[in-house]
């Protein structure tokens, strides 16, 4: 799965699931009266989908670390849930219409890939920036 076909997911305690019911049809179908409930819904994990581009070097940038990638996500949901598995603090956020993303210093880089995160080269993060930037309104 990629930045382009994203799975029906739900948000349970902070994990994304997948609700096989939608395959069977059964989602929205309420019985009629007299009839039980179906039964709560079988929710399995869905992948979350995360990437880092190469490590760079950033000497003149004054912040506590000179090495950075760049963490970035499908959604600002995926992004935020591995940076708090990494630990990652908010303020080490980017916010931008299309070009949202984490700082990741080069010591947690290791950490994510080993967590899932897809390693991705500067074209495929070029890639992945048009495609937000493609969805967002005309007047953004």
């Amino acid at each position: 799965m990629g930045f382009l076909d994203r799975d029906l997911g739900l948000i349970v305690a902070g994990q994304q699931f997948k609700d096989h019911r939608a395959e069977s049809g059964t989602i929205g179908q309420w019985p009629s009266a007299g009839v039980a409930r179906p039964d709560p819904p079988v929710l399995w994990p869905i992948e979350m989908v995360c990437y880092v581009d190469a490590v760079r070097s950033y000497p003149t940038a004054g912040l506590r670390f000179r090495e950075y990638c760049h963490l970035l996500a499908d959604s600002r949901e995926e992004l935020h849930a591995m940076a708090d598995q990494l630990g990652m603090p908010r303020q080490f956020f980017q916010e931008h219409p299309w070009r949202w993303h984490y700082d990741l210093p080069e010591h947690m880089r290791t950490e994510a890939v080993r967590l899932g995160v897809r390693e991705m080269s500067m074209h495929e993060v070029g890639a992945l920036l048009r495609a937000r930037r493609a969805r967002l309104p005309a007047d953004a």
